[in-house]
């Protein structure tokens, strides 16, 4: 079996949701931000960038949207 190690459509989405459960809860996500060294605003930064990410999945015609392109842009570089 071949070892694929980039993500795909179930990766991004389950992330997404995964961040948005660690958003809502209070323990896990102070646990979160301190394992992984984040701000508040950055795991915002990183929720939003998979929304966006969700949303150019579940609608091809957002995929050339330049907006959301610009969007995912900026938020990964301010979090690095």
């Amino acid at each position: 079996m071949k070892n694929n190690k980039s993500m795909n459509e179930r990766d991004v989405k389950a992330i997404y949701w995964l961040l948005g459960r660690i958003e809502n809860d209070k323990i896990l996500g102070s646990f979160f931000r301190h394992k992984l060294n984040l701000q508040y605003t950055d795991l915002a930064r990183l929720i939003k960038i998979f929304k966006d990410l969700v949303k150019m999945l579940d609608n091809p015609m957002y995929r050339t949207d330049k907006k959301i392109l610009v969007s995912i842009k900026q938020n990964l570089e301010i979090i690095n």
